[in-house]
């Protein structure tokens, strides 16, 4: 039988392209087998229908079970249908229902079919991914990143380095504080660990309260695009890559900067500092170089002049924020550069440390300030001090062009007296201070450098970074060791050796090797190596080096 059929909208229901493009037409056009007897009366221009058993024609469409639908112009009910009833969709490895699939599955822009457990794809059954893959928290299957299997096998998000087959981006740069530590992290987060609380501060409440409380590393809020980060005894600071300083933690003497008294687990940005290029921290405090409110200098803030952790009277004598004042402050107050800069001169390198800081001038003078009773301010005297004072560098030899590179601050409690050290770009380092902190052979302390600290056991490798603790002194060499000298409490000279043991001269930490930043607090030292593995050693009372014991004697990989 034959019938003609015109254009409409029915045609286009899901036709086979070929039949679409027949029938969108001008003029009416003869469309044979609505009915049929045979295959013969199926036949529409080039396509071939099927004379199906009711009667009708179908024609070919991949959308359908068995791959055919009804003409639109059958009758019962059949017209535009599928041959043997609706295409299932949306189930794993079925078309798209349209664009949508069913739970815990992604339609495929390119093959239309509903799809999981692939990278980025969704986890089948919310859990299941292929391999290489881990389940993500949004339920996505994921590689590449931190903690996350290596893609392939092998590979892992920039930043971040495969090793046996996770990649494990532990750490670019590490903070050590008091109880607690830090880790920047290539993405630019920081992640803390330990208990920063003080159980004996009954004048500052506060402090029993920590900010950080946990052995296992978590990410600190707003800590994020940081570039370098720094301890203090209770708290962090973080420079972002918009140079602007940003600090989570204890507060109590305003040591976050934000014109505030109130501690704090995010990170809250310190008021009107930008541009910042250095920054260090130490017991209460912490001491920046940049631009406060548009004009540039040396800034710091937090306790002024007190010596310990209570809010008692201040010592008239000890200045620790070198502004020639003793008064705590919760923003940056200047540092009175009058002596140090008359001309100008910029800084090139600075420490905070305890009780006091110290900062190197392009002009390759070193200046310090704060609590001076050990020498450890250099400037022949025993003596505190609100403003910087010179260091008197005439007992030690200077190479024609060499420079003066780094200076660093004892960081511990203040009953172990103070150090500091310079270090010169030859990589001779010179200390004075507390005795036991001079690394030249002897216990004897001095109130300027004299004596270089020994070196014979480095070979050809020289000093490229120091650190220091309460009255431990290490130094991180050109050759990627580390070498501590010292008090060995709770084993932070790392040398595997009882606790206790004094070392006059450079010791070599053991295990660790390769090692590129390194950073130390009171009892407990930690370093990053060349692939951004994390070492700890030293005191573990507060879970800063995350072992199941109070001391590592010898450096522990930390586990990100």
């Amino acid at each position: 039988m034959r019938v003609w059929y015109h254009c409409s909208q029915a045609m286009r229901l899901g036709i086979l392209a070929a039949l679409l493009s027949l029938s969108a037409c001008i003029r009416p056009s003869k469309v044979v087998g609505v009915v049929c007897d045979s295959a013969s009366d199926c036949v529409l221009g080039s396509v071939m229908g099927t004379c199906e058993s009711t009667g009708y024609c179908s024609y070919p469409d991949d959308s359908c079970v068995g791959g055919s639908r009804y003409s639109p112009g059958a009758g019962e009910g059949l017209g535009g249908t599928c041959v043997g009833g609706s295409v299932a969709c949306g189930g794993a490895d079925e078309p798209c229902c349209g664009n949508v699939c069913g739970a815990n599955l992604a339609c495929d822009a390119t093959s239309m079919t509903c799809v999981c457990g692939d990278n980025t794809q969704p986890c089948c059954g919310g859990t299941t991914c292929g391999a290489n893959l881990v389940c993500g928290e949004d339920t996505r299957c994921a590689c590449g990143g931190i903690g996350q299997p290596c893609c392939g096998g092998n590979a892992c998000d920039a930043g971040v380095s495969c090793t046996a087959g996770t990649c494990a981006a532990g750490a670019t740069q590490v903070a050590v504080g008091m109880g607690h530590a830090c880790a920047l992290r290539p993405d630019g987060s920081a992640w803390c660990w330990g208990n920063d609380w003080k159980p004996w501060a009954t004048s500052r409440p506060g402090l029993i309260s920590p900010t950080i409380a946990s052995i296992a590393p978590k990410p600190i809020a707003g800590a994020t695009n940081l570039v370098a980060i720094r301890a203090s005894e209770m708290s962090t600071c973080g420079r972002k890559m918009d140079g602007a300083l940003w600090c989570w933690g204890h507060n109590e003497a305003g040591q976050l900067g934000n014109a505030t008294n109130t501690s704090s687990s995010v990170a809250v940005q310190v008021m009107g500092l930008s541009n910042v290029t250095l920054f260090d921290g130490g017991r209460h405090h912490m001491c920046a170089v940049g631009s406060y409110n548009g004009t540039a200098g040396v800034w710091c803030w937090g306790r002024g002049g007190q010596g310990g952790h209570d809010g008692g009277t201040p010592d008239a004598t000890l200045g620790r924020l070198g502004n020639n004042d003793v008064m705590d402050s919760n923003v940056p107050v200047a540092v009175d550069l009058s002596a140090a800069a008359p001309a100008g001169q910029t800084v090139r390198a600075l420490s905070t440390g305890n009780y006091h800081s110290c900062m190197v001038m392009s002009d390759n003078t070193v200046w310090c300030w704060g609590k001076g009773g050990s020498g450890q301010l250099g400037n022949g005297a025993v003596a505190n001090a609100k403003v910087p004072v010179k260091v008197n560098l005439a007992g030690i030899t200077i190479p024609n062009g060499a420079t003066i590179d780094e200076v660093s601050c004892s960081d511990g409690s203040g009953f172990r007296g103070g150090s500091s050290c310079l270090r010169l770009s030859t990589g001779a380092v010179y200390c004075w201070g507390s005795g036991t902190e001079m690394g030249d052979g002897t216990t004897t302390g001095r109130n300027a450098p004299t004596t270089a600290v020994t070196t014979t056991g480095l070979g050809a490798a020289t000093f490229k970074q120091l650190a220091a603790a309460a009255s431990t002194r290490c130094g991180l060499t050109s050759a990627g060791d580390v070498w501590c000298w010292g008090s060995n409490n709770h084993g932070i000279l790392g040398i595997n050796n009882p606790m206790g043991t004094t070392q006059s001269t450079p010791q070599k930490a053991t295990v660790l090797t390769g090692a590129t930043q390194l950073d130390m607090s009171h009892n407990t030292a930690c370093a990053v190596d060349a692939q951004k593995r994390l070492f700890c050693w030293g005191s573990n009372r507060r879970g800063q080096v995350r072992i199941n014991a109070t001391a590592a004697l010898q450096p522990t990989e930390v586990t990100l």
